[in-house]
């Protein structure tokens, strides 16, 4: 995939359905606010975003061989959403993502590392048949 790092006023981003393997430079994307990856099976791992400090809304689904979500999070998110993404089994620490408000878990997980942060508005955990324990609520 091209440089992405060029397109500095872009605030938007989502690929769908496409045989892109890795996507770099998202980190580097000052002005994004919304980023949805959809449905990319050969992408294993997310790149660093916690200086995508604009990042609000970030949506991971049917990337079925994602193990990864590299560092952390951008420190401002408010919304995420992790759908049918089969090999990722544990999240980055939320703990300090002070405006995020709601979390939609994927359904193979099996650890959620450090406490969920205190003001989540709404938690969705389905189908997650490997999740043994809940941090403390």
């Amino acid at each position: 995939m091209e440089d992405l790092s060029k397109l500095k006023e872009l605030s938007s981003l989502k690929i769908e359905s496409s045989a892109i393997s890795e996507i770099e430079a998202l980190g580097c994307l000052e002005n994004l606010k919304e980023l949805e990856l959809r449905g990319l099976g050969q992408v294993k791992i997310l790149p660093d975003l916690s200086n995508a400090n604009k990042l609000r809304r970030l949506a991971l689904e049917k990337c079925g061989n994602l193990v990864e979500i590299q560092g952390e999070l951008p420190q401002y998110l408010e919304k995420l959403k992790i759908t049918f993404c089969k090999s990722l089994r544990k999240l980055p620490d939320l703990s300090s993502l002070m405006r995020l408000r709601d979390v939609v878990i994927p359904e193979n997980l099996v650890e959620i590392q450090a406490e969920l942060p205190q003001q989540l508005y709404e938690l969705e955990i389905d189908s997650c048949e490997s999740l043994q324990e809940l941090p403390d609520l």
